[in-house]
């Protein structure tokens, strides 16, 4: 497979999955533990939710020892263990 057929994969894909959000119910700044917890329970309600993260990583302050844990806990059934 050429690079120029993955690459325009990638591309489609990206632009898709933008088009998807430009219009959202809710969107949500920031990726810590509150706005993932939010995002996954308005998903859940199937509320159109976009979740926005200036770094590459989610997690927000929980990596940098706001917490000091790098461990979330939620009180519901619903979610599965993490392996």
């Amino acid at each position: 497979m050429k690079e120029t057929k993955i690459s325009r994969a990638i591309l489609e894909e990206y632009n898709r999955r933008l088009l998807e959000r430009l219009e959202s119910d809710v969107v949500i700044v920031g990726a810590g533990p509150a706005g993932l917890a939010a995002g996954y329970y308005l998903a859940k309600a199937t509320v159109k939710t976009t979740i926005v993260e200036r770094k590459l990583s989610v997690g927000g302050g929980i990596w940098g020892g706001a917490a000091g844990y790098n461990i979330v806990t939620f009180e519901d059934k619903d979610i599965p263990p993490q392996a």
